[in-house]
């Protein structure tokens, strides 16, 4: 299931590079099952890869700050259980220009993940009734979790160095209640920030 964290807040920070890839990942993989969950009925449900990126990011109160991607994600998570539902072709043929032109520069045909990728996907989508989760072999179930954890771990990152700068001013140095709020907020933040670089593993970067 996606990582659970403290929650970051309403703090904020786009990465460029993160949400490309999540684009990317979205694009070329949005519809295979990446694990099953419980529903309220107690049934095993299939969660996409774009679910389990939409739940992962909610779950820490994220928004992704690329409009475009924010929408891809978005739409392929509403198209997940859509029968015959597939992210790269559905993409590929979308109304909207930029998001046509962005699938075709992130697709299988164009530029390359890192070599975490090298290994055969399945091909099931979230709305295949032969749904099976995508095998340790195809590597998805490491490195989608992974590149989110690598996400929201440059998130922490800038919540920290904005700790340090308040806590450098004056003002809230002189308030002994601030400070301590402050203190106490860092502590949480780099205690998620330890949590998430154990998950993070390998680095997934674009070649």
């Amino acid at each position: 299931p996606p990582h659970r964290g403290g929650g970051l807040g309403e703090r904020v920070w786009g990465e460029a590079l993160g949400e490309r890839l999540i684009a990317q990942v979205i694009i070329r993989h949005g519809e295979k099952v990446m694990c099953y969950i419980e529903n309220e009925a107690g049934e095993e449900v299939p969660l996409s890869v774009a679910e389990y990126i939409s739940m992962s990011l909610q779950d820490d109160n994220i928004q992704l700050q690329t409009p475009v991607v924010r929408q891809i994600l978005d739409e392929a998570v509403q198209q997940s259980h859509t029968p015959g539902f597939r992210a790269e072709l559905y993409f590929n043929s979308h109304p909207d220009e930029q998001i046509r032109d962005l699938a075709y520069r992130l697709g299988t045909d164009s530029v390359e993940l890192s070599k975490l990728f090298d290994a055969p996907v399945s091909s099931t989508s979230a709305s295949d009734e032969t749904d099976a989760p995508a095998s340790s072999d195809e590597r998805l179930d490491t490195v989608v979790p992974s590149l989110i954890a690598s996400y929201k771990l440059g998130i922490v990152h800038q919540a920290l160095l904005a700790i340090i700068e308040q806590m450098k001013q004056k003002d809230v140095r002189a308030d002994k209640e601030k400070s301590r709020k402050l203190m106490e907020e860092y502590n949480r933040l780099n205690g998620l920030k330890q949590e998430l670089a154990k998950i993070c593993g390998s680095r997934v970067v674009l070649k």
